[in-house]
């Protein structure tokens, strides 16, 4: 079982059994045969016994695990090191090279950055191909002989790249964590660096940690989108690498967005310390710097575990801010799996300290919720079914069962991606669609309908490292602009209080003002406004990659005419210098109403800049719900289920 990237290769040798071996993404099994009908069961009497014995073995490569496992008796192996020189006699850093011997390939393995390999090798003359996106691109001779020898040096005459420089700063010219797409134009490939699991060049995607690198690349015709997620403009260069030549390239990245008062955060990502995948948790780490994600509690599965490592190695600390978290995951899948931070590691101890699963949905979140001597913390629901979590199942009288009621209330945030059906709110009988009335956005407003407050949030929920972490983010209200001074724990209860915007790109804001009460309040606030009668003021933000058609504010989950403004009918509105929308608008409510401001859209998507997985989605942000009251009682829910049933099921949505 072999991984060349990340230079790790495990081998099994059954000494009296077959063995088979089954290798995906996530997971690696093998299967012990037993007779000849290759069935991998038996059954044991009474005093019967079975032996299952192998030998295993770990190395760099398959060509290590080769010579510990099957020792050559008539051809030796030896430590043979190599190093790989290109034409102008530099050493190839990280080259990827496979031995064939005799026409016949014995593995593969990589150098390290200065272009040197240590291997085991029997006796016998080799030819070694330098691989390029694991297509050979040259050849070397190599003779291992019986004598010892100085390390052989291995040109490829027809290996010349060019270099590549970058250095990005802001628009004072400091530093700046940043990401580099480097795409081959006019017939030339896409450079790979490193699989999805990589930290610093993952694919054709660079990923720096001060806004500078240098990269070798073969000669050709390359574009390059140099980005810092959404708060920042998108750079674009158009360069030719000739055979030796090096291109520098320097560019300042502007920032488009005033967030002052807002940090962007991700409370769901994923690495190997997880178990459910092999990306490293260093590139994770940096994949959310240099997307500006301000703040991210680190959250794997079932484990404790923290950042702050990665943080110092990398010197990040000026631009992310994390947390001891975790994923507690048990089953069912859409109710039973919840995001936990703050939480207290414990080094030594199992899983780091964390609460253990449950196979009870109600006794695994009151488990939560009492951690740490019950301290103050987030629960947040990941992916959920809410209808089964807030309603339950539907009996035969046509009530519901609640089952998971008492869960339900102790949660403090919840996941609604995908939010990108939202856009459809503002239709006219859009509430009649089967893909909006199953999305998590639809059942949210039903819910705040009913009067259940519960925060909605935005996250990646990350696995790999190629554009993994960025593509949604939420804007959190917090004190300080400055990721090393968050608190932790002002971050849980202004996500608690729903003083957060959940958005893969624009970034909107609302205020609403009553004029009578004097008063104005923010996202997440509650507003008293004894006649009814507000001014609200919307605004988007966005970068020049991103570009919104429609803004519309729901009014107690349904859109109202005179609070929908799209490009065609309101043109005015869009775009100008600082703002891609903005506008004020009086209101007259006869009911007490939650407010909430969609903006995004319809007719573009976000680009390549977000990489393949995120690059058709339609731009789209919404906010929580501003909350106004009537009466100095507070506010009071009206009850409407949009025209629809409350869900007791959520349908397929995973």
């Amino acid at each position: 079982i072999e991984d060349g990237y990340w230079r790790q290769a495990y081998g099994v040798l059954p000494l009296e059994r077959e063995l088979t071996c089954h290798s995906d993404d996530r997971n690696g099994t093998l299967r012990y045969l037993i007779g000849e009908s290759e069935s991998s069961r038996v059954s044991l009497g009474p005093d019967q016994d079975l032996v299952l014995a192998r030998r295993v073995a770990c190395g760099m490569s398959r060509l290590d695990i080769e010579s510990i496992l099957l020792p050559r008796e008539i051809s030796p192996t030896r430590s043979v090191q190599l190093r790989l020189l290109d034409s102008l006699n530099r050493g190839i850093a990280y080259g990827h090279v496979e031995f064939q011997l005799a026409g016949e390939p014995l593995g593969r393995t990589h150098a390290n950055r200065d272009g040197d390999i240590t291997v085991p090798l029997p006796e016998g003359d080799y030819t070694i191909f330098l691989l390029l996106d694991q297509t050979p691109v040259d050849s070397a001779p190599l003779t291992v002989g019986e004598a010892d020898q100085q390390t052989p040096r291995l040109r490829f005459p027809n290996y010349q790249p060019g270099t590549l420089t970058c250095e990005v700063t802001d628009s004072d010219g400091e530093e700046l964590p940043c990401k580099i797409q480097i795409l081959g134009q006019h017939g030339t490939p896409d450079p790979y660096f490193g699989p999805i699991t990589a930290s610093f060049g993952v694919r054709n995607v660079r990923y720096s940690r001060d806004g500078h690198f240098v990269q070798n690349l073969p000669a050709g015709d390359y574009r390059l989108l140099i980005s810092r997620g959404p708060e920042y403009d998108l750079a674009e260069h158009h360069v030719t690498i000739m055979r030796g030549q090096h291109v520098p390239i320097k560019q300042k990245l502007k920032r488009a967005l005033a967030t002052s008062g807002w940090v962007s955060a991700d409370f769901h990502n994923h690495s190997t310390v997880s178990g459910d995948n092999t990306c490293s948790q260093l590139g994770r780490v940096l994949n959310l710097a240099c997307e500006n994600v301000e703040f991210a509690p680190c959250t794997e599965h079932n484990k404790l575990d923290s950042y702050q490592s990665h943080l110092d190695r990398l010197g990040l600390q000026p631009f992310l801010s994390s947390v001891t978290g975790m994923e507690l995951t048990g089953k069912p899948f859409l109710l039973n799996h919840q995001n936990i931070f703050p939480l207290v590691e414990r080094p030594h101890t199992q899983n780091g300290g964390a609460p253990p699963p449950d196979v009870d949905v109600i006794t695994q979140v009151r488990r939560a919720r009492a951690w740490d001597d019950g301290a103050e913390k987030l629960i947040q629901q990941n992916h959920p079914d809410i209808g089964l979590l807030f309603f339950g199942n539907q009996t035969e009288e046509g009530e519901f069962d609640r089952q998971y009621a008492e869960a339900a209330e102790l949660l403090d945030s919840m996941e609604l991606h995908p939010i990108g059906d939202a856009l459809q709110f503002a239709d006219e009988n859009a509430f009649d669609r089967p893909e909006v009335i199953s999305s998590r956005p639809f059942a949210w407003l039903q819910l705040l309908n009913q009067g259940i407050r519960v925060t909605g949030v935005v996250n990646t929920d990350a696995h790999h490292n190629f554009h993994g972490s960025g593509g949604l983010r939420n804007w959190v209200r917090c004190s300080t602009d400055a990721p090393a001074e968050i608190d932790a724990l002002e971050m849980v209860r202004n996500i608690r209080s729903g003083q957060v915007i959940m958005s893969n790109g624009p970034f909107p804001q609302m205020k609403v003002r009553a004029a009578k009460a004097e008063a104005t309040a923010d996202i997440g606030d509650d507003l008293y406004a004894p006649d009814g009668k507000v001014t609200v003021s919307l605004s988007v933000q966005c970068a020049n990659w991103v570009e919104i058609d429609t803004a519309f504010v729901l009014v107690n989950g349904r859109p109202k005419k005179e609070l929908t403004f799209t490009l065609k009918s309101h043109p005015e509105l869009f775009r100008d210098e600082s703002h891609c929308f903005q506008t004020k608008v009086s209101l007259e409510l006869d009911e007490d109403a939650h407010l909430v401001f969609v903006a995004g859209g319809r007719d573009s998507t976000l680009g390549e800049s977000r990489g393949p997985e995120y690059a058709t989605h339609k731009p789209i942000a919404i906010t929580n719900p501003i909350f106004v009251s009537l009466k100095e009682s507070g506010f009071q829910p009206n009850r409407d289920a949009l025209g629809q049933p409350l869900t007791s099921k959520m349908n397929g949505n995973d």
